[in-house]
């Protein structure tokens, strides 16, 4: 279940992954402490998937992810 969430978040830009290999979150989920807490990336198995390729498209995600948090921003103010 969590995983099909977490899916869902970064397909809408509400995570990604920073050039680090470190998870970011939207600043709307920041004060959510039960996500973030079981979302990480320090499990073994994301060493291997997060490759160079899928570092390449993570960039365009982050890309992305940055022109909407900006968009959300915009709108809260």
């Amino acid at each position: 279940m969590l995983i099909a969430n977490a899916d869902a978040l970064f397909d809408k830009h509400f995570i990604t992954i920073d050039e680090n290999k470190q998870l970011k979150f939207s600043y709307l989920l920041e004060n959510n402490h039960k996500l973030k807490s079981q979302l990480n990336l320090n499990n073994g198995i994301f060493k291997d998937i997060l490759n160079d390729r899928r570092m390449q498209y993570l960039a365009y995600h982050r890309k992305i992810f940055e022109e909407k948090e900006q968009e959300r921003k915009t709108k809260e103010s």
